[in-house]
């Protein structure tokens, strides 16, 4: 472990106020003069999903990224989307729908830390959760083996990587197997040439896929510890096609997102 990751683990405790920016803080792409395109809405039937193993790609780092999203079939596939915690990826996404919440978000009965009492649901104290257990992880569920969902540790290792100059981080398109273009962020390890991409297909709110084609949006399987989403949060991978930077962001749990398995 170099020496900026002893600092991210010094500094941990003020993280939620230094390097943390709410969903509704995100900024939103220049206008370029492009026109907006149309509202896409998430279709399809979600009941019987498949989960193709994916390659594990060696950048360097101390676990492997996967070749694609889970429940996808190749790098340009954006695969399922899923809530956090949940397994089965979803067809609309919202507080009503989500397992752990009392329906409105202001109350939880799974994944809650040990100083917000006024959240928990559940019997007893908060249960202090602030990890997904392996039966909420949606990759160690559907894959299995020594595949699992990124941390937050994990994400702090690939800003690294990019900001040591070790990895190199472009937006481009790709042509799919069926021809269709995608947008998304390649990252390349810059000594051994290995790269992933990532498609910019963005969040599911409701029904709404938001960003659709801008931002890279994947969850990690780590609970927020405190900030403005108190633990109605988790942490996410956040890409722009603007600035070309990663971020560590937070946002409601409910939020559909596609998720970028590792290996171990």
């Amino acid at each position: 472990m170099n020496a900026f990751r002893h600092i991210l683990h010094a500094l941990s405790p003020l993280l939620p106020a230094m390097l943390i920016l709410s969903c509704t803080t995100v900024p939103e792409p220049e206008d370029d003069g492009t026109p907006t395109p149309s509202p896409e809405y998430l279709e399809g039937d979600f009941s019987n999903p498949e989960y193709p193993e994916p390659e594990a790609v060696d950048l360097g780092l101390r676990v492997k990224w996967a070749s694609f999203n889970l429940g996808a079939a190749e790098e340009s596939d954006t695969g399922y989307y899923f809530a956090w915690g949940e397994t089965a990826p979803g067809d609309e996404f919202g507080w009503s729908a989500y397992p752990f919440s009392n329906n409105s978000g202001n109350g939880f009965s799974k994944y809650c830390y040990g100083s917000a009492d006024a959240w928990w649901t559940g019997q007893g104290s908060p249960d202090g959760l602030i990890e997904l257990l392996p039966e909420d992880d949606a990759v160690r569920v559907n894959i299995g083996g020594r595949w699992r969902m990124p941390t937050r540790w994990d994400l702090w290792e690939l800003q690294d990587f990019i900001v040591n100059g070790k990895g190199q981080m472009r937006y481009e398109t790709v042509k799919s197997s069926s021809g269709r273009l995608v947008r998304g962020c390649r990252i390349t390890d810059t000594r051994s040439g290995n790269s992933i991409f990532l498609p910019s297909a963005g969040r599911v709110d409701g029904r709404l896929i938001e960003s659709l084609g801008v931002y890279c949006y994947y969850w990690t399987s780590s609970l927020t510890r405190g900030g403005i989403h108190g633990p109605a949060g988790a942490y996410f991978i956040g890409m722009d096609g603007t600035m070309e930077n990663l971020y560590e962001w937070t946002c409601g749990r409910f939020y559909g997102m596609p998720i970028r398995p590792v290996y171990d």
